[in-house]
């Protein structure tokens, strides 16, 4: 019991501490999922059908149930998500606990606590969702080994993941290279095959809906690939390659940051400077086979899902999918390295980890403009139409999040004629529609000023004292 709590403190404080204020900055991801997942809830799609880039729609219930719970509020959508990031740690955890010990279920929870893997776990987002599935599927086997149930347990958990992040497609190669030394050896063949059978018809069992749905769009089963791969859109490969792969390998080293553009935000490294030895030590000193092709294909076929990316070299959703895989492998340092494994993943995640918390109260100047927006929108609720010209338009997700099913018209060229609009949000240069707007007795001009940008916003009712442009307050 004393253990547990040990390892309980080490995957919840971090994962919990300011909880509701880092990361103050929210992807327009975010929004747009979570403002889909609302509509999902309440008029649920069929579970063979797609949404944006190809993902599945039935995930999207998940935030939908945690609004309708929770509250309409991104929070709670992000809160849906930490629950798949802790069941991940846990399952992590327990199997580095009865495969490694103590002192490697302490490794692998403290590699769970690096600022990669703790942002995404307060994201919005179904990166973690997929890698969650992973880790149960991989727990299930360890935990009840040679077990009929567990495998099939364990194929339905890596069908499930097919149905969030387009990275579930590589989780059935993982699973084939973690079988191949038992299928080598012939005193284990014959209770691999079976238990293989098991876990493909519970696979088969999971997956057919979305099988169906396939069927129907088979562009959907590898269409984000081809859409981001540089395999395909680019004649100079060698070249782009090599870039790819340098900048994927300093990542890992702690000597690059991500470039994502929004999604990591922040000037620290994606994996800590140095951490990536103690996974390496790992893999080496593994005992058991089965683990080490495991660990090491995940760890493999993620890296190259992230090299192959066409608009970063560095892609920190593709690139979160990694944290358990070198988690796990951590904890087997313990064998050559006893306590001094933990000791050194403390020290390496510590700097990283207070940077993170010290960095994520602030948001990135890059989302200032559509939160302010959106706290501007959740603030005026009754108001619609709403008309918004220029700047963040109505696709915006944390736009779309914010209108909460309101009519939003974005403007490009001239007002439309004869508009029954409440609000309107002008950017420059579209404050030329002052004069138009002015005529109208029912709106009121008010001027703010979100970031370093001047906005004009003309309004049926007063607009709040305070502006919502405080940017980190899009709380209901």
């Amino acid at each position: 019991m004393r253990d547990w709590l040990l390892l309980a403190v080490i995957i919840l404080v971090p994962r919990y501490y300011l909880w509701g204020t880092v990361p103050a900055g929210m992807h327009g991801d975010e929004g747009g999922f979570a403002g889909l997942g609302a509509q999902m809830f309440s008029a649920p799609l069929p579970l063979w059908s797609f949404g944006p880039q190809s993902l599945p729609n039935a995930h999207l219930w998940l935030y939908g149930a945690g609004l309708h719970v929770l509250g309409y509020d991104v929070w709670s959508a992000r809160f849906v998500t930490s629950l798949f990031g802790v069941l991940q740690a846990f399952a992590v955890v327990d199997i580095a606990r009865r495969t490694a010990g103590m002192a490697g279920a302490v490794t692998a929870a403290l590699v769970t606590a690096i600022p990669l893997q703790l942002h995404f776990d307060r994201l919005a987002m179904c990166n973690v969702m997929t890698t969650a599935t992973w880790a149960l599927a991989l727990w299930c086997v360890v935990r009840f080994p040679r077990h009929f149930g567990a495998a099939a347990a364990a194929g339905m958990l890596l069908a499930l993941g097919w149905y969030g992040y387009q990275a579930s497609r590589i989780a059935p190669l993982i699973a084939a290279v973690a079988l191949l030394p038992l299928l080598l050896r012939a005193t284990t063949r014959r209770s691999t095959l079976r238990l293989t059978a098991a876990g493909l018809i519970g696979f088969a069992v999971v997956i057919a809906p979305l099988a169906f749905g396939f069927y129907q769009q088979p562009q959907a089963l590898f269409g984000r690939v081809r859409d981001t791969a540089w395999l395909q859109q680019s004649g100079a490969a060698w070249p782009m390659l090599t870039a790819h792969l340098r900048a994927t390998g300093s990542a890992l080293l702690g000597l690059r940051y991500d470039s994502s553009g929004g999604f990591f935000p922040f000037d620290i490294p994606l994996v800590p400077i140095g951490l990536i030895a103690i996974p390496a030590v790992g893999l080496f000193a593994c005992r058991e086979a089965t683990l080490r092709w495991c660990l090491s294909a995940w760890i493999v076929v993620v890296l190259a899902g992230n090299v192959l990316r066409h608009n970063y070299y560095v892609y920190s959703p593709v690139l979160v999918c990694l944290a358990p895989a070198l988690a796990l492998a951590a904890a087997y340092s313990v064998r050559w390295l006893r306590w001094f494994a933990p000791l050194v993943a403390a020290a390496a995640i510590a700097q990283p980890l207070y940077a993170y918390f010290a960095a994520g109260t602030r948001a990135p100047v890059s989302e200032i403009v559509p939160m302010a927006q959106a706290a501007l929108l959740r603030d005026m609720d009754g108001l619609q139409p709403v008309v918004i010209a220029g700047g963040v338009g109505c696709a915006h997700g944390m736009t779309a999040f914010a209108l909460h099913g309101r009519t939003c018209i974005s403007v490009s060229g001239e007002l439309p004629q004869d508009s029954d609009a409440q609000l309107f949000i002008l950017f420059p240069p579209f404050f030329r529609f002052d004069q138009a707007l002015a005529h109208r007795g029912d709106l009121t001009l008010y001027q703010r000023q979100w970031n370093t940008m001047g906005i004009h916003i003309w309004s049926s009712i007063p607009l709040p004292q305070e502006p919502s442009a405080g940017a980190g307050q899009i709380r209901g």
